[in-house]
């Protein structure tokens, strides 16, 4: 990636370097092409085989994500503001960038005035101020104070012996610069020594991260969902190339009419992996129609009149070839009462959902175990006498289960998050202390029957 900061400039580069590199896969997207086109341009490339050189303005440093496809950023103009520079960086050097190593390279000229009063000026500076704080400070919005000071290293960096370095508080509007820089640096520690963020260090609060991103759910997952989902209306989605059309058109009233709230209407354009194609929008956990239908599809678990034309039960029975005997999968909503001992105690009441699978009143799996047993394709249909009666015995069995088995899950989770709380506290540096008080006994949301394939 080569970020240069005119369109004259990127297209002259363009040029030079298609003459040089005639084999590469080259091209240039600057501010004359639409955000489409820039978008389209960027997956063509994608398709091609072997090394690419990509040329741009800054038109590209916001928006479209470039680690699957550059592994180098190449500064060939240097912007007044180093935030610019992170963003021009930040599309390559991010999350899902297979290359283990990426490079960032400035270019200047020690004979230009304008590189040298950028280079030392501003982003030396900037750096300097990154290393101590771990964070990049913008200039101030005023213009004045960075022209004048811009100007005044030019004029300073004249002569047969070039000042390499200007005395920020020699110039009145450098002396403007460096007195917002170095407020916000100072923000910047007190904040840091408020929330004792250096203080915590990555591999203590690993385990916690995985286990929210393992709670939120993958791209892979929302993707899944959706199929099912689409499914059950009877309108599934149709792959189209890289792509997959949702025919929200197609779908039962009340959930169109609030998709169309949205602005989620006709065949909506999905894509499963980046960068997405144009006029098409990456299929995540947060986009509108993974959400809405969720949200209507819980709806009408406990509403059936909401979703008339669906019928979603919360209990059921059916025979699988995931287990070898009778088990009962129970979906439920546990409490827990937080206390954070502090100068004054703090009282919370928090709420999440759980799955367990019992057999012979004992709980032989929880999580992602649980999720395989209910996920695995049913065998065949029950017999409604046969599902009535597997349904009847388990509902009996609910007062023992929630006695006994249920409530020390409920109690062993509390601890769980207790230990939880604790651990990121201690990471932390947090004087206070957090106790969890399972609140018995837990809600049944749902109930649900596996039968052994031979049943």
């Amino acid at each position: 990636m080569v970020f240069c900061r005119y369109i004259a400039t990127a297209e002259h580069v363009r040029d030079g370097l298609r003459q040089a590199f005639p084999h590469l896969t080259l091209a240039a997207v600057t501010g004359v092409l639409t955000p489409d086109e820039r978008r389209d341009r960027v997956a063509e490339m994608g398709k091609q085989a072997g090394q690419r050189l990509l040329v741009a303005t800054d038109c590209l440093s916001e928006g479209i994500n470039l680690q699957q496809f550059f592994d180098t950023v190449v500064h060939y103009d240097l912007c007044w503001n180093p935030t610019r520079h992170q963003q021009r960086e930040g599309r390559v050097d991010r999350f899902g960038q297979p290359a283990p190593l990426v490079r960032s390279i400035m270019m200047f000229s020690p004979d230009s005035a304008v590189d040298g009063a950028v280079l030392e000026v501003i982003l030396r500076k900037a750096e300097d101020i990154r290393r101590d704080t771990g964070v990049t400070v913008p200039l101030p919005q005023e213009r004045g104070p960075v022209t004048d000071a811009l100007l005044a290293a030019m004029v300073l960096r004249h002569g047969a012996t070039p000042q390499l370095a200007l005395d920020l508080h020699l110039e009145e509007g450098a002396t403007a610069m460096e007195a917002r820089w170095r407020d916000v640096a100072e923000n910047e520690r007190k904040s840091r020594t408020r929330f004792a963020q250096n203080a915590m260090k990555p591999q203590e609060v690993a385990p916690e991260w995985e286990k929210v991103r393992t709670l939120l759910g993958s791209p892979d997952d929302a993707r899944v969902f959706l199929q099912r989902a689409m499914a059950c209306f009877g309108v599934p989605l149709e792959p189209k190339g890289p792509v997959v059309l949702a025919h929200v058109e197609a779908l039962e009233a009340g959930l169109r009419e609030r998709l169309q709230q949205r602005n989620l209407t006709g065949s909506v354009r999905l894509a499963t992996a980046e960068p997405a194609p144009a006029g098409a929008q990456r299929l995540t956990r947060t986009h509108g129609l993974v959400t809405t239908t969720a949200e209507a599809l819980v709806e009408a678990s406990l509403d059936p009149e909401s979703l008339p034309g669906l019928v979603i039960g919360r209990v059921g029975a059916w025979p699988t070839p995931a287990v070898e005997r009778v088990t009962w999968l129970l979906l439920l909503r546990l409490r827990h009462q937080l206390t954070t001992h502090a100068r004054r105690e703090r009282l919370l009441l928090v709420e999440e959902a759980a799955l367990a699978a019992i057999q012979n009143n004992t709980i032989m799996a929880t999580g992602e175990e649980s999720r395989t047993l209910l996920n695995t394709p049913a065998a065949a249909n029950m017999a409604p006498v046969a599902r009535d009666r597997f349904i009847t015995a388990a509902k009996a069995h609910l007062p023992a289960l929630l006695e006994r088995p249920l409530a020390d899950f409920v109690r062993a989770r509390a601890a769980e998050l207790g230990q939880d709380h604790a651990r990121l506290r201690t990471a932390a540096r947090s004087a206070a202390r957090v106790s969890v008080e399972a609140v018995q006994p837990p809600d049944v949301i749902g109930l649900f029957v596996l039968a052994p394939s031979a049943v």
